[in-house]
């Protein structure tokens, strides 16, 4: 081996990962290890009804205008450690307790996003009451690991009628490590 390769190989450090920066307009959840690149008509929450979830990693985002009644939360639990397919398993479990879930709505499938990341996308319908009036409510859940091999679920939540495609499309395009 050259002298060139050994002093080449000495001095790059091992175990270290590049990252790439994040885009602009990147959303970082605190404690999550993920990022999202959400776009207009998103504003960020520090604080609020959706904030008080357990588990929940700041900001949540809001749909404004075209998105109203969207709303988007980042849930990571550091000690759990199972895989996406475990915690949708285990999902799927809780949402089939649930005497709102509206039966037979539940999916299930493998995603990649186009940053790489890989999981397992769930969605489910709810019907709630709420004002004395009954709501449908879709949601959908995005499993994935983060770094630190936790379970990160990025949950979207919207009125049935508001369930947009550009919001999925943003989250497999932009969802990325931190």
């Amino acid at each position: 081996m050259s002298a060139l390769v050994l002093l080449t190989l000495a001095l790059t450090p091992f175990g270290c990962q590049r990252r790439t920066p994040l885009p602009p307009g990147a959303v970082v959840f605190q404690g999550a290890g993920v990022a999202l690149v959400p776009g207009e008509h998103w504003k960020e929450l520090q604080s609020g009804p959706f904030a008080e979830q357990a588990d929940i990693c700041l900001p949540f985002l809001q749909g404004e205008g075209e998105l109203n009644g969207v709303i988007i939360q980042v849930l990571s639990s550091p000690t759990d450690r199972s895989s996406p397919e475990k915690r949708a398993a285990s999902l799927r479990k809780q949402v089939d307790l649930r005497p709102e879930a509206i039966k037979d709505s539940f999916k299930q499938e493998k995603f990649v996003t186009d940053t790489g990341l890989t999981g397992i996308h769930i969605s489910y319908d709810l019907e709630i009451e709420a004002k004395g009036r009954k709501i449908k409510s879709r949601n959908h859940v995005y499993v994935i690991q983060n770094a630190q091999d936790s379970i990160v679920a990025v949950s979207v939540s919207a009125v049935a009628s508001r369930d947009l495609e550009s919001v999925h499309q943003m989250i497999r395009k932009t969802l990325r490590l931190e």
